[in-house]
């Protein structure tokens, strides 16, 4: 969901002209090519500290960046969008990098790609689909930019749960 909110609604945000446009494009690119190293240290720290571990800091790590990425990336320029992704994206570079790996790994071996493909799929299509649109419907209707960052917040901590539930179900994930 974060993913949607920083790399869609930031992006579309900080787009006020076909200029600001073009310069928050290549920002995103640019941000997440610098992002693809950082997603293959993930996959290293998860073989070396187990995947759990690594994806919960992950998470723990985009709570406390995103929030205030969310409000700098509001101010909507491209600038701003910039230091929205450099301080966001690593955190969720570790997640991304782990994510795969874990959803298949914390269901039975027999029902692995039934489970991933129909939690994932749904979980996308629900959360990260609407995020951008939920967002925009925030900013039009003038709720406070400090509200909008929070947003996220649940689904932080349904993540969290989900992690601390895992842990326990499968030792060779830990």
């Amino acid at each position: 969901m974060v993913y949607y909110l920083l790399y869609v609604f930031l992006v579309i945000h900080s787009s006020q002209s076909p200029a600001d446009g073009v310069a928050a494009r290549t920002i995103t690119s640019a941000v997440q090519l610098i992002g693809l190293g950082i997603t293959t240290l993930s996959g290293w720290l998860v073989d070396r500290y187990g995947i759990i571990r690594i994806n919960g800091l992950g998470t723990a790590a985009m709570v406390a960046t995103s929030l205030p990425a969310l409000a700098i990336g509001l101010q909507g320029s491209p600038l701003s969008l910039l230091i929205a992704l450099s301080l966001a994206t690593p955190a969720l570079m570790v997640i991304l990098g782990s994510q795969g790996l874990l959803g298949v790994t914390i269901a039975p071996q027999e029902q692995r790609c039934g489970v991933f493909s129909v939690a994932y799929s749904t979980s996308v299509a629900l959360c990260g689909g609407t995020a951008p649109l939920i967002a925009t419907w925030m900013v039009d209707q003038n709720i406070p930019d400090g509200v909008i960052a929070l947003y996220p917040l649940p689904f932080a901590a349904a993540t969290c749960w989900a992690l601390w539930q895992a842990k326990g179900r499968n030792p060779c994930v830990f």
